[in-house]
């Protein structure tokens, strides 16, 4: 019997990722992006590889400023959150940041360049970071999460962790030194690597294993020294996602939709042919919000 379709629970956090591609024709998608800043997600996830966050900012503005004028009552607006590192899984020699990427083996170099990068988001005006290491070792890894802790607020930092390059004891190893010590916090992203395959139901069920086995790990044996760790399910959130989780008891703490590889996210929200129209009255914003909610599944 197929799992009931579940509610998500408002009090999680959401927050959704702009693909590489996505970024590179942002303004082929900028009205579905005041719509979905008018839906409560926490934060917009992107690497600014092609120099996008004052546009993006822009955006969030022109959506505050719709909200006001068709007095939709909305509250909260995302916050911009910057993705660095290996962004895909699927080439794990190339580390994004920004608009920078080596192609070879990490050195002297791009440490000093990836510590200035980070040091100059907060006069961009982003607010929070993931942090994707991929199969990077342990010394790497320490080196570059010291640079983004000594430069972000840890509430609004993330971890963004895969299958595809990291066995489940690198993970495990790799959180306990990103946590640190039991009066920290962290965001834990889990992603079944989806768009790899192109199987959402594979991908559901390999987030939903990896993401069972961390928690079970921190939340239950450890949890003492780990009881600020939250797990958010990250990539290809599809209509299985919530209730299969429901149904396995897989509890989580928020959604993040997307991915920096693929354009699944996207690709989801059917366009109506005449949508800047339907950004000029209260009653077509509205359905067109409810609509995006329940092709996310989370309404």
């Amino acid at each position: 019997m197929a799992p009931k379709q579940t509610k998500f629970d408002i009090n999680r956090s959401v927050q959704f990722t702009l693909s590489l591609d996505n970024e590179k024709e942002i303004e082929e998608i900028r009205e579905k992006i005041i719509l979905l800043c008018l839906m409560g997600f926490d934060a917009i996830v992107f690497s600014n590889s092609f120099k996008n966050s004052d546009y993006l900012l822009q955006i969030i503005e022109d959506a505050k400023e719709l909200n006001s004028k068709l007095k939709l009552g909305i509250e909260k607006f995302p916050y911009l959150k910057i993705a660095v590192g290996i962004l895909d899984p699927s080439r794990p020699k190339n580390f994004y940041c920004m608009d920078q990427i080596s192609y070879n083996d990490i050195n002297t170099n791009l440490l000093i360049s990836f510590e200035n990068s980070i040091s100059s988001l907060s006069d961009k005006k982003i607010e929070g970071i993931r942090f994707h290491p991929g199969s990077l070792d342990l010394e790497l890894f320490n080196l570059m999460w010291k640079i983004i802790n000594d430069n972000f607020d840890r509430d609004f930092i993330s971890i963004h962790i895969d299958r595809v390059n990291q066995s489940n004891a690198h993970i495990v190893n790799l959180l306990k030194k990103a946590y640190g010590d039991k009066s920290s916090s962290l965001i834990v992203e889990v992603d079944g690597a989806s768009s790899v395959g192109n199987n959402s139901y594979n991908d559901t069920i390999q987030t939903l294993a990896t993401a069972d086995i961390l928690i079970k790990e921190f939340s239950k044996k450890n949890y003492k020294s780990y009881k600020n760790l939250q797990f958010y399910f990250s990539g290809e959130i599809s209509s299985k996602t919530l209730p299969l989780a429901n149904l396995c008891a897989v509890d989580f703490n928020g959604l993040s939709f997307g991915s920096c590889y693929n354009n699944i996210f996207f690709d989801k929200l059917k366009f109506a042919e005449n949508l800047p129209n339907s950004l000029t009255d209260r009653e077509s914003v509205s359905n067109s919000i409810e609509n995006y909610k329940s092709i996310l599944y989370y309404k």
